[in-house]
């Protein structure tokens, strides 16, 4: 049998072609191998079940702050970010919205009894900390969270190894967004609320000295008709109590909306979509998967036999670009080596069984 020869550096892909056809019983067994394993994989796999939801956020006018301080010519304009649907994204996969349902407890198909997610799971952590962190990273794993084309929804779904679990997971989820618009409304007008008393307060201070002011004026100037001046001075005192009025109505008016904001609890979002009980499971796609891991698994070994021949071929040449390539390679492994003796020597480490300490 004649030796395998790669053509020098006029490589064609006719000679590539035929390398690869005399191992083609190698790559073929390696990729129907691979894809069988995969095949099986996928089977002994435990199912999954996915439960979908979709909500839209409620867009309401701006709070009495920001109309107060538009009606005062103060411009705030600018996007709240709580009302876009990326930020909605966003929570659902923030440690704080994932350790509230980590801290829920939910039942299973299997066992009517409430129980949290870490005993569900079977997480086998002793330690509390390593205990939450790998049921938040599941957690994360198990929630997937995005927005719709249309309408601004946003779209979330729950795949987990339970069908009412997964029920359960995305209403607790859909719980924890109301939560959290309820927590920053509430808070958001308490703060307004506040606001608007002490300048409610100051502006009482203020119209009460303007009309003390236009009061002593009627005082002083009883006469019908006033000279110019003293109808300019009357005119500019009634017109600064006008304002202060004016001001002081529109701040008791934010004032009563705030109150009213701060004790409300009705939703801000609109469930258009409620999670429902999966009757299947989800695919398996097992026919997808085994042609995409045979494929990528040709490739990959056909990229390997080629490396392997050109190397081959650069130790058994006489050119000179393969007595470089021997020396790099030679090189190469007396750095690999001397890195190895260089971490050995490394203080603390472990000396090797059978070696005396230095």
């Amino acid at each position: 049998m004649q030796p395998e020869m790669v053509a020098a550096p006029g490589l064609s892909l006719v000679a590539i072609a035929n390398l690869l056809l005399r191992r083609r019983r190698v790559l073929l067994s390696v990729a129907t191998t691979t894809a069988m394993l995969t095949a099986i994989f996928s089977v002994v796999s435990q199912r999954t079940y996915t439960s979908e939801s979709s909500f839209i956020i409620e867009n309401k006018d701006g709070s009495g702050a920001a109309g107060l301080a538009a009606q005062l010519g103060v411009d705030v304009g600018g996007v709240d970010v709580t009302k876009s649907p990326d930020f909605y994204v966003g929570l659902l996969k923030t440690p704080d919205v994932l350790g509230r349902l980590a801290d829920t407890s939910l039942v299973t198909s299997t066992e009517p009894k409430p129980r949290k997610l870490a005993d569900i799971w079977e997480i086998s952590e002793t330690i509390p900390e390593l205990r939450r962190d790998a049921v938040l990273k599941r957690l994360d794993r198990a929630i997937t969270s995005s927005t719709g084309l249309k309408l601004d929804v946003v779209l979330v779904t729950v795949r987990t190894g339970d069908p009412l679990l997964s029920k359960q997971l995305a209403e607790a989820a859909l719980a924890q967004v109301n939560l959290f618009n309820l927590k920053t409304r509430q808070s958001r007008a308490s703060a307004e609320r506040r606001f608007t008393e002490s300048r409610m307060q100051e502006l009482q201070a203020e119209l009460t000295v303007a009309e003390q002011s236009l009061q002593r004026f009627y005082e002083v100037n009883r006469q019908q008709l006033l000279s110019p001046a003293l109808e300019i001075e009357k005119g500019r005192l009634e017109r600064k109590v006008a304002l202060a009025q004016q001001t002081y109505g529109t701040l008791a008016q934010a004032f009563e909306r705030s109150r009213i904001e701060e004790v409300r609890d009705t939703p801000l979002i609109t469930v258009i979509r409620h999670p429902v009980v999966p009757l299947r499971p989800d695919p398996r796609g097992l026919v997808t998967k085994a042609i995409l891991t045979f494929l990528l698994t040709l490739m990959g070994a056909s990229v390997v036999v080629l490396i392997l021949e050109a190397v081959r071929w650069m130790r058994a040449s006489p050119g000179a670009d393969a007595l470089e390539f021997n020396r790099l390679v030679a090189d190469t492994s007396r750095d690999v080596r001397r890195l190895r003796s260089v971490f050995s020597r490394v203080p603390g480490r472990p000396p090797k069984e059978g070696s005396l300490p230095s």
